[in-house]
């Protein structure tokens, strides 16, 4: 499966998958130069996360759902859906 992650009709980066871990879908994240002003939120989102801050990571979270992420699949075109999505470097697993 490859997916679009879009902001409007910005594409930031493609995911591939690569592994299926239920719920999450582990893949290769490639991203655009445009990923860079959103890649903050991303990496303050995975600090709270691993600090186990649940709270604080909620409101991290929230301000990365403001944003209006898409993730198209590439082979149908059609939107995931609500999902929950976590990006760390080139790797990247979400669940819808």
């Amino acid at each position: 499966m490859e997916l679009q992650l879009k902001r409007g009709e910005q594409l930031l980066g493609v995911l591939i998958s690569k592994t299926t871990d239920l719920p999450w879908v582990n893949c290769v994240f490639n991203p655009t130069a445009s990923f860079k002003e959103v890649q903050p939120l991303f990496d303050e989102e995975l600090k709270l996360l691993d600090a186990d801050l649940m709270d604080a990571w909620q409101s991290a979270y929230d301000r990365i759902n403001t944003l209006g992420l898409r993730l198209i699949d590439t082979k149908d075109e059609k939107d995931v859906g609500e999902f929950l999505l976590h990006i760390r470097g080139n790797e990247a697993w979400f669940r819808y």
